[in-house]
């Protein structure tokens, strides 16, 4: 993921007609929604000072957000105010880890949201 104020990535789009259009994209640091960058918009997006990146603002992220701090709290017992998904997925592959006594063990994410071992799918 890019943070600051460069591109999350770039989009090219094409209409029946032959037009080209070509845009830079964006990407939420809470929940990694990704969207069209068009400055003037109108549209307001918010900044994550604590992760140094944009966020989408969207009710959905913010429900997210709420969710996972909860969470959070449960899992570790540290009080946090918003949490990046990187930081998120790394913190359940480390309890993971500990849990199964695989730390240090590369781990992945499935399509369904469960965390393994690496070796058990490429093993």
């Amino acid at each position: 993921m890019i943070h600051g104020n460069r591109a999350s990535g770039y989009t090219v789009t094409g209409d029946g007609d032959g037009v080209r259009r070509e845009g830079e994209t964006r990407q939420c640091v809470h929940c990694q929604y990704t969207w069209e960058y068009v400055p003037g918009s109108g549209t307001r997006r918010g900044w994550c000072l604590k992760h140094g990146g944009f966020i989408c603002a969207r009710p959905e992220c913010e429900h997210q957000q709420q969710e996972l701090t909860s969470q959070y709290l449960v899992l570790t017992g540290r009080v946090v105010s918003c949490l990046a998904f990187e930081e998120w997925n790394n913190e359940l592959m480390e309890i993971a880890g500990r849990q199964h006594g695989r730390l240090g063990t590369d781990f992945e994410l499935t399509a369904s949201g469960v965390i393994i071992p690496k070796e058990y799918i490429h093993g």
